[in-house]
């Protein structure tokens, strides 16, 4: 599972993901095919949606779609973007007029036509995601939005933080950094319901008071890897 982070501050916004990827197949056993996983450390996840310009995305969920890995698909979308697809030269961005939303809209076009076609081959397609960011044509601040495919639907294109917010956004396997940032996990209120007795309209209080993460945690997440 990816975990995939975008990070906004004034001075800009950073896209990141872990490079892993799981490929599940089958081999012959004693018992017929048994099911098989190989992991695989060099994926790409984030992406720069045009060269040289100030817009990309991250994503995470489905490693392809049909025959065509995301990056391969991504590159395609590039491509588009860039006027170098003769048959959709519509796509092209305007250096001068652009905007964040209408990449996402583009993003999420052209991925759910993707989608939609991979699914008549693979019916069972995991669902996918992407953080897409970047600057629109002439802004000071950056924007962030999500557009996310989850059992079968895909939503439009939603901002995630408002133009002169900062914050961090994550998804995939997010329960790590739910526990790094929030200072718990998310199973924890119906623990404290279901194990601990703690009312309904006590939980928020209750964690609210947690502290964000132990002393330790909290000098090793602020001390750089010097090795």
């Amino acid at each position: 599972m990816t975990i995939a982070i975008s990070v906004k501050i004034n001075d800009g916004v950073v896209l990141a993901a872990d490079s892993a990827s799981t490929v599940i197949g089958e081999i012959p056993g004693p018992q017929g095919l048994a099911p098989v996983s190989n992991i695989y450390n060099n994926t790409n996840k984030a992406f720069n949606l045009r060269k040289g310009w100030p817009i990309g995305a991250v994503t995470w969920g489905a490693g392809s779609l049909g025959n065509a890995s995301i990056s391969t698909l991504i590159k395609d979308l590039r491509d588009r973007f860039s006027g170098r697809d003769a048959k959709r030269r519509d796509w092209e961005l305007n250096r001068k007029t652009y905007t964040m939303e209408q990449v996402a809209r583009k993003l999420r076009e052209f991925i759910l036509e993707q989608y939609t076609e991979a699914r008549k081959t693979v019916p069972n397609i995991t669902d996918l995601g992407f953080m897409v960011a970047g600057y629109s044509a002439g802004a000071a601040l950056a924007d962030e939005y999500l557009v996310e495919i989850t059992n079968e639907e895909c939503a439009p294109p939603r901002l995630l933080h408002k133009n002169e917010e900062s914050g961090i956004s994550w998804a995939g396997m997010g329960e790590p950094l739910n526990r790094l940032v929030l200072g718990y996990g998310t199973g924890l209120p119906v623990v404290m319901q279901q194990n601990l007795g703690v009312p309904a309209d006590q939980i928020q209080p209750a964690i609210q008071a947690i502290p964000l993460m132990p002393a330790q945690n909290l000098a090793s997440f602020a001390t750089p890897n010097t090795a």
